[in-house]
């Protein structure tokens, strides 16, 4: 956790998701607290220019078979650090079959 509060300032977050199969029509909920965007396998997927928090629901989001790369970053304006991203179903359900780790290796891949 951060001792300081740091004020206008930016950080990218980084998550792999090893998929047993390809995935179409997922959901990716993404809550943010000031501006930010998300990538998926190097494409953007989902941006926000404002300072208000809120939630946004991405629709069509696909995984492909294997190794996938999420990057989140989020700017910070001199408010409190918040945000989060959530795959499910097309029914709002966590999503079976991913595993999602910090290193490519705690996703799955050995």
């Amino acid at each position: 956790m951060f001792e300081e509060f740091s004020e206008y300032s930016l950080v990218y977050a980084v998550s792999y998701i090893e998929s047993e199969a390809d995935r179409t029509d997922l959901h990716l909920q993404v809550d943010w607290g000031d501006a930010g965007k998300v990538w998926l396998n190097g494409k953007e997927i989902w941006s926000h220019v404002g300072w208000l928090p809120g939630v946004d629901l991405v629709t069509g989001v696909e995984l492909k078979a294997g190794l996938n790369v999420l990057v989140y970053k989020a700017v910070n304006e001199p408010t409190e650090w918040e945000g989060s991203v959530r795959f499910t179903d097309a029914a709002g359900q966590p999503v079976k079959g991913i595993k999602v780790g910090l290193e490519p290796t705690e996703a799955g891949q050995r």
